[in-house]
């Protein structure tokens, strides 16, 4: 008859006490030695492993042919690994209590923009969220955030068709989601945090438009385009958005400020537009002058509330970048701005304050980036007939 192995706590010289544990009785069917603080805590792992050896050496003798070969050959897969069954079927249950715990990547994102509608976070980081759920694959919005793994994060990145720079910021956003579903207890890690940010590409000059191209974007607001699908047949006038098209111009706001930027912020007194902090990217209050021909392009137009962009605003901006066939030049009007507001000026902190970037941004995108004389022509830009004093160039 065999001899039945014994399970007894040892004492350590450091206080510590010890369990020899003999390849019969560990779960990886190999040799351990575990050690533990205290002699009850060793005692305690001793007597469970001692009653699973009593209550599996009792079932192993009526263990049905088939249950027996089975468990040979699955012992005989996981041998090179150094895995036991016992360990393997415990690892395969906490996974699966991981998944029946988790929740889809579609309901995560719910939860998170649901608490950041909670938290009063701005429209623009919110738009951006939703836009990013609606361009992730299915197959990848569908599964559970604890089956997640970083490859499957790249890919999902990469199927957005995002340049450098929306890719690190879409990163972002996700690491904020999963974090968020980690934080809820949905999956134990994020595996956005194992995704690098893709590295800068080399610096290139930025996209502004010359001064014909500024000229046309101002003289093709006029006319009509069809309305949008489902909104009625009447067609929509292009002329409502001249003061936008101004403001972009000669003002340098994001398209998302535009968005939001009501007729009381623009003070033409007082020449100025002033921002709220809850109104832009960085969440700081911001002033931005209007500049003589912007003054002169928005007199006409001028209001006493309301927003500053025309109603089917999306739909009008679009079908004006066509057609001056800009469509694909992205913040063209807002570079356009920062190039030409330095050539005159020469100070880049305040061009910083008058954008709402940093000194080190405005430094690398628009110092040096047009010739003064270009710069004048710009700043000349105004309706038919006014005349616009000329700009003093620092």
């Amino acid at each position: 008859m065999a001899r039945v192995a014994k399970l007894a706590p040892k004492e350590l010289p450091s206080g510590k006490w010890e369990l020899n544990i003999p390849a019969q009785l560990s779960d990886t069917g190999k040799r351990r030695r575990c050690t533990f603080a205290t002699k009850a805590l060793a005692q305690s792992e001793a007597d469970k492993l001692t009653r699973e050896r009593n209550q599996w050496g009792v079932r192993a003798k009526h263990a049905e042919p088939h249950l027996v070969t089975e468990a040979t050959a699955a012992r005989d897969l996981l041998e090179p690994f150094g895995v036991g069954l016992l360990e393997c079927a415990r690892q395969w249950i906490a996974r699966r209590q991981r998944l029946d715990a988790s929740e889809s990547v579609l309901d995560a994102f719910g939860q998170y923009e649901a608490r950041m509608e909670r938290e009063e976070r701005s429209p623009q980081h919110r738009g951006s969220l939703r836009q990013l759920r609606t361009r992730l694959p299915d197959e990848f919005i569908a599964s559970l955030v604890a089956d997640i793994e970083p490859a499957d994060i790249e890919k999902a990145l990469d199927a957005t068709s995002a340049g450098q720079s929306k890719w690190n910021l879409r990163r972002r956003e996700l690491h904020s989601v999963f974090a968020d579903s980690v934080r809820r207890g949905k999956a134990l890690e994020n595996p956005v945090s194992r995704v690098l940010s893709k590295k800068k590409a080399k610096a290139q000059r930025i996209d502004i438009l010359t001064i014909a191209e500024t000229k046309a974007l101002i003289a093709a607001c006029k006319g009509t385009i069809p309305a949008p699908k489902g909104r009625g047949k009447k067609p929509l006038s292009l002329h409502d958005a001249l003061p936008a098209v101004a403001i972009l111009l000669f003002a340098g706001l994001r398209p998302e400020e535009i968005r939001t930027l009501d007729w009381e912020r623009v003070d033409l007194e007082e020449r100025v537009i002033r921002l709220d902090g809850d109104e832009t990217k960085t969440r700081y209050r911001r002033h931005v002058d209007i500049t003589d021909n912007l003054a002169a392009w928005l007199a006409p137009h001028e209001k006493e509330s309301g927003r500053v962009v025309p109603t089917y605003w999306p739909a009008k901006w679009t079908a004006l970048r066509a057609k001056v066939a800009i469509s694909d030049r992205r913040d063209v009007t807002r570079h356009s701005y920062g190039s030409a507001w330095w050539a005159i000026h020469r100070n880049v902190h305040e061009l910083s304050f008058q954008m709402g970037n940093t000194p080190e941004v405005c430094r690398s995108h628009y110092v040096e980036h047009v010739p003064r004389r270009e710069a004048l022509k710009y700043w000349a830009i105004a309706p038919k007939g006014v005349k616009i004093p000329k700009h003093k160039v620092a």
